[in-house]
């Protein structure tokens, strides 16, 4: 038995459901018993706000273990805990610590700039542990008496022979080496104290201080315009992808897609949506072919996940040029 397709402009039948869901019990329920009553439609619109969410949660899996892990993540990092689901993890959240783990069939793994959350008590069960990477994604395993979990820190292992010879064949125990070490420490002490500048040894003159004290303009992070101009630029970019999708959707309506072309639209749609367009399957369709024909070509890669797909949108966007006018110094 073949499974009949959703309705013209639903993604799916869950889509359909929630869109024509009856909320008239939810709502009646409410008038009794809360103060502040929501429309049928609010209640409409929370469902699908759970569906989206979920949507989510499928294609972005890290979002799942950033919520199931918030509140030990919290405690770890000193951060809270909605900041970390909704900004994901950075990069100063990770040290030069390692985790190393080791099961009881002899697999073992090791996983540099990292870190675990989680318990893993001697009592003699089997305790759910996450490492997060900062390059590597997350992971969960489970981790049993006979199995072993434990953070390092990492250090760079520099190999010599047994002469100890280092660097263009100098003994590191040589009095070369010795005043080398000597130098390099002076320089860093240099360096904290502000007599010099970073990796430039002597005096700071008084152009390198007058580059460093110079006040950022415009765009620059650290500008007093920077968080005006940054959301000005978030407002035209939103008015330019409106532009482009109503371009494409115009230019190529009724789209026959493959079953490839369906996952990349899909990634596309979501990548949409998470710009702040909410479009269905056909108009992301439109709007990945008017991108590709734009480079001579019937259907371009770069949408294999949300993240590719996402970045492509915002880097190929075309601009309105008159919103970017440079700006004049005074």
């Amino acid at each position: 038995m073949s499974t009949p397709t959703p309705p013209t402009d639903f993604q799916s039948w869950l889509d359909y459901a929630i869109a024509t869901m009856d909320a008239r019990g939810a709502h009646v329920d409410r008038m009794f018993s809360e103060d502040d009553i929501r429309s049928q439609d609010d209640i409409r619109a929370a469902a699908l706000e759970e569906l989206n969410h979920l949507k989510q949660k499928a294609v972005m899996p890290w979002i799942g273990m950033l919520e199931n892990w918030q509140t030990a993540l919290s405690k770890r990092l000193d951060r809270p805990a909605g900041d970390i689901v909704e900004d994901n993890l950075l990069a100063t959240d990770f040290s030069n610590e390692s985790v190393h783990v080791q099961f009881e069939d002899g697999t073992d793994l090791t996983f540099q700039r990292a870190f675990y959350v989680g318990d893993t008590l001697a009592d003699g069960a089997i305790h759910r542990v996450a490492v997060f990477t900062e390059h590597c994604g997350y992971h969960e395993f489970w981790i049993g008496p006979d199995d072993r979990i434990e953070a390092e820190v990492f250090q760079e292992k520099i190999g010599h022979g047994s002469d100890l010879k280092g660097v263009n064949e100098v003994l590191l125990d040589s009095p070369e080496h010795l005043q080398f070490v000597s130098e390099i420490r002076q320089a860093r002490s240099e360096i904290a104290q502000g007599l010099v500048a970073p990796y430039k040894f002597g005096p700071v003159s008084e152009q390198d201080l007058t580059w460093d004290n110079m006040a950022p303009l415009g765009r620059g992070l650290g500008s007093p315009d920077y968080d005006r101009l940054t959301k000005e630029d978030a407002k035209r970019f939103a008015s330019d992808l409106a532009r482009w999708i109503q371009q494409s959707s115009a230019a190529n309506a009724a789209l026959q897609l493959d079953e490839d072309d369906v996952s990349d639209a899909r990634n596309v749609q979501i990548a949409l949506h998470e710009l702040g367009q909410d479009v269905t399957i056909d108009v992301a369709a439109s709007v990945w072919k008017h991108y590709s024909q734009s480079l001579m070509a019937s259907w371009m890669s770069g949408a294999e996940t949300v993240q590719s797909a996402a970045r492509t949108l915002y880097s190929n966007c075309p601009r309105d040029q008159s919103h970017y006018k440079p700006m004049k110094r005074g």
